[in-house]
C-alpha cells in the first residue's frame, strides 16, 4: 500500500478513506462501529499499448497495473487522478468502476505523486522517476509544462498560497522549487481570494438605474462611485 487519502463522512456519518496499492486496487475503507469495512472502487486495468484492442481473455492474463498514487479533485468530489509503476496517468470516477475516463501517457517510468491544484481545478502536477515534474490540464491529453530535474523525482507539492508554485525533492537529496523567484503579495492575496470565492455562486449585476445610497456618491461618466456601489448616472 502506497498512499491513503482521508474524505468526508459519508451519509450515515462514518469515517472513511481510501488507499492505492501494488496490487491494482483502489479501495475504499469504512469505520464502521466495531468493524473496518471495505469495498473496491477501482482494479487498474493495464492500459491496451498493441495495434488492436486485446480481448478480454486477453486482458485477464495480463493482470491489473500497479498503482503508486492517487489525488481527489478538490471541487469534483468523484474525480481522481492515479499514477502507476508503469507511467500511465488515468482520470477516474468513483461513480464508474470498469473504465478510465482518460489515461495520460507522457512519462516513461513509475509515477510517484499526483496533486491537484487548489486554486485551479483543472489542473494538476505530477512527479516521476523519469527525473522530470509535469503540469497537466485535465481536459487535455499532453502536459502543459515539463520540468527536468535531472534525477528521480520522489515528490511534488504547491504552494498553499500561490497557484503557480510548486516545491519538489530528488533522489540527490535535493529540493527546488519553481518557478523561481518570489511571489508578490498582490499575487498572493489574488490567489487567496479566488480559492475562497464560491465555486457556483455568480453574483447579478445591479439595475443601471439603481440609485446609491451613500451621500458621498461622486459618480460622473468618467468616474465610478467612491463607495463601490452601483447608482444612476447624473443627469
Amino acid at each position: 500500500m502506497w498512499e491513503v487519502s482521508w474524505q468526508e463522512e459519508d451519509l450515515a456519518k462514518n469515517l472513511n478513506f481510501f488507499s492505492i496499492s501494488s496490487d491494482g486496487r483502489v479501495t475504499l475503507w469504512t469505520l464502521g462501529k466495531s468493524n473496518l469495512e471495505f469495498s473496491d472502487v477501482m482494479q487498474l486495468k493495464l492500459a491496451s499499448t498493441g495495434v488492436e484492442a486485446q480481448s478480454e481473455d486477453e486482458a485477464s492474463l495480463c493482470g491489473l497495473a500497479g498503482g503508486c498514487c492517487f489525488d481527489f479533485n478538490k471541487q469534483s468530489e468523484h474525480l481522481f487522478v492515479v499514477g502507476t509503476e508503469e507511467g500511465k496517468i488515468h482520470k477516474c470516477s468513483k461513480a464508474y468502476n470498469s473504465q478510465y475516463l482518460e489515461t495520460y501517457d507522457s512519462h516513461q517510468m513509475a509515477v510517484y505523486t499526483l496533486r491537484w491544484n487548489a486554486f485551479h481545478p483543472h489542473v494538476f502536477i505530477s512527479c516521476s522517476a523519469d527525473w522530470t515534474v509535469k503540469v497537466w490540464d485535465h481536459r487535455a491529453k499532453h502536459p502543459r509544462m515539463s520540468y527536468d530535474l535531472n534525477n528521480q523525482v520522489g515528490d511534488v507539492a504547491w504552494t498553499p498560497w500561490s497557484s503557480t508554485t510548486f516545491a519538489a525533492c530528488t533522489a540527490d537529496g535535493k529540493v527546488r522549487a519553481a518557478p523561481r523567484g518570489r511571489v508578490s503579495p498582490r499575487d498572493r492575496a489574488r490567489d487567496r481570494r479566488s480559492a475562497e470565492r464560491p465555486r457556483a455562486f455568480v453574483q447579478a449585476a445591479p439595475s443601471p438605474s439603481a440609485r446609491c445610497t451613500s451621500s458621498t456618491c461622486t459618480r460622473t461618466r468618467t468616474r465610478p462611485c467612491v463607495s463601490r456601489r452601483w447608482c444612476a448616472r447624473p443627469s
